[in-house]
This record gives structure tokens, C-alpha cells and sequence, in this order.
């Protein structure tokens, strides 16, 4: 089978019998390339969404706490005047 598959690959078609062979895997590689390169594009998106949503997240709770500990700082002032 072997012998038959070089035959024909150097008397019909005039080419080296692990050409074909390497086009094949060379296409897989692309394939496999070309997929992988859209899945990544596809993870890096959701990727940003969810790091803008926990910025955003962040940024909330941060004016949230920056918030009580004004109103606390200045309830504080005022009940420290008061028993002035």
C-alpha cells in the first residue's frame, strides 16, 4: 500500500510522498489557528465587560463609603459642638 502511494505520488503527480500529508496537517494548523485566534477575541471581550462592570462596581462602593464617612465625620463635629 505504502509502495502504491509512492508510486503514485512520484510517477502521477511528481511530488515527494509526505507532501500531502504535510498540506494536510499545515490546513489543520490553520484551522486550528484561526479558531482558537476567534475564541480568544471572543474571551478577551467578555473579559473587558466583566473588568468594567467590577470597576464600575468598585467605584460605587468606594463614593458609597466616601459618603458615610463624610456624613459620619460630620455628625460627629456637630455632636461635638453641641456639648461645647
Amino acid at each position: 500500500m505504502i509502495e502504491n502511494y509512492y508510486n503514485y505520488c512520484h510517477q502521477v503527480l511528481g511530488i515527494h510522498m509526505y507532501t500531502i500529508p504535510l498540506i494536510i496537517v499545515a490546513v489543520l494548523m490553520i484551522v486550528m489557528g484561526l479558531i482558537h485566534w476567534l475564541n480568544q477575541r471572543k474571551r478577551q471581550e467578555e473579559f473587558d465587560e466583566n473588568a468594567e462592570e467590577h470597576r464600575k462596581d468598585r467605584m460605587e462602593a468606594a463614593a458609597a463609603a466616601a459618603a458615610v464617612s463624610q456624613t459620619s465625620t460630620a455628625g460627629a463635629k456637630s455632636a461635638d459642638a453641641a456639648k461645647s
